[in-house]
């Protein structure tokens, strides 16, 4: 999130060769922020102080050091820094290094914890290897959304950086159809609670349109392979299967859903149930076999 601050040689080369600066450019964390970038600041040197005089060992939980190339290694080291505060606190006392804590608020470090923990989440979910994550895309993207709107009893800093991140989501972050589309596939998502009235006709639109695009492809391919389809050979029957007792009033394997919607062909079929997935209830939906499929 923190971005250097033009200097002003930058910006009268950018206004002098009519360039624009991008908003971010303006936000520095030193100074906007300067009670979290203090608490920030302090913790790194209270670990390596810790990890260096081998105190980190006499702690029940450890501090963790950040480190710039791993995700989320910031967060965890103001968690590891929370959970052992009163004991960082005592050691440093022992050892007459409690100054270190002068600049290190609990109360911000709360406050930047609950501000990065959602990211955290968000990137676990999508670094699995096992699982299709795409239908969990535009869910994310709006509970971050969500999470970046500024509220009346966030801290004066807090604010400041939620707008700056916000500009930041708004230019790196981005969906497509596609994204709603996948939502749309799970049951869970149906509804599309999260999305507004123009998103969920574009996806519903676009689901319909690719569905159909593949039924039109199986009466393509239907077609063709009648065309050229040889007669077949006679083959024996074999025995005849036996007769169900209950055969005249089972369903036949085709029938299912025909005579309700009064429809007898798959492509009509499949265009039923599409309709009836669109407008069913949380409910009605069979959530395991729909995942499984």
């Amino acid at each position: 999130i923190p971005v250097p601050t033009p200097t002003a040689t930058q910006v009268a080369n950018a206004e002098k060769n009519g360039r624009e600066i991008h908003p971010k450019n303006f936000f520095s964390f030193k100074e906007s922020c300067p009670r979290f970038h203090g608490a920030l600041v302090s913790i790194k040197d209270v670990v390596t102080f810790f990890k260096q005089s081998s105190l980190n060992s006499k702690l029940t939980s450890t501090l963790k050091q950040e480190v710039a190339t791993r995700w989320n290694s910031e967060l965890i080291m103001l968690e590891s820094y929370l959970k052992a505060a009163s004991e960082v606190q005592n050691l440093l006392l022992q050892n007459g290094k409690i100054n270190k804590l002068s600049n290190i608020d609990n109360e911000s470090v709360k406050e930047l914890v609950d501000f990065l923990r959602p990211f955290e989440e968000c990137t676990k979910v999508f670094s699995q290897d096992s699982q299709p994550t795409l239908h969990q895309i535009a869910p994310w993207f709006h509970k971050l959304h969500q999470h970046l709107e500024i509220n009346e009893d966030d801290s004066d800093e807090l604010k400041l950086l939620k707008g700056q991140a916000m500009i930041c989501f708004a230019e790196y972050c981005k969906t497509s159809t596609m994204h709603y589309v996948a939502a749309l596939l799970n049951p869970k998502f149906c509804k599309f609670k999260f999305a507004s009235e123009e998103k969920k006709e574009e996806a519903r639109k676009e689901m319909k349109q690719l569905i159909m695009g593949e039924i039109e492809k199986e009466r393509d391919q239907a077609g063709k392979d009648a065309g050229h389809s040889e007669k077949p050979r006679p083959t024996d029957p074999g025995p005849e299967a036996k007769k169900s007792r209950f055969a005249d009033i089972e369903d036949s394997d085709t029938e299912e859903n025909s005579t309700e919607i009064g429809l007898a062909s798959s492509s009509d079929l499949a265009i039923a149930e599409m309709n009836k997935y669109l407008d069913a209830k949380l409910t009605e939906l069979n959530i395991d076999s729909f995942l499984i499929s």
